[in-house]
């Protein structure tokens, strides 16, 4: 069974904040019927890496632990949920890069275009 077709990711919000571990925010929607919000991209020692939704709460002792608000069940799923938030992700800091470029690129050539001919 292909989950990846049953499954569509949009990146909601890039973060580019100094310092920050979290790099950006997806949304997941399964089969058409369910959608997972919060879903994030973060980065660590190891590598980018993808964190579902999560809620905190404390222990007894004051001790905040998390818990998983939504989680993929199967390996399959897991692994559909990943591979499609990275690809995302990679493709939305692509194309955001690439606008830059185009943007720094067509600035000058824009501004020579302006000026007078010389003769």
């Amino acid at each position: 069974m292909d989950l990846s077709k049953d499954i569509s990711i949009r990146i909601d919000q890039l973060v580019n904040k100094e310092g920050s571990h979290l790099k950006a925010f997806a949304s997941v929607t399964i089969g058409g019927a369910f959608a997972v919000h919060g879903v994030r991209v973060m980065d660590s020692e190891k590598g980018l890496f993808v964190q579902m939704p999560q809620r905190a709460f404390k222990r007894g002792e004051g001790e905040t632990e998390y818990a998983d608000v939504f989680h993929p069940v199967t390996a399959e799923a897991r692994a559909a949920i990943n591979e499609g938030v990275m690809a995302a992700y990679t493709a939305k800091v692509n194309e955001l890069s690439g606008e830059k470029d185009h943007a720094a690129t067509a600035a000058p050539t824009h501004k020579a275009r302006r000026s007078a001919p010389e003769r």
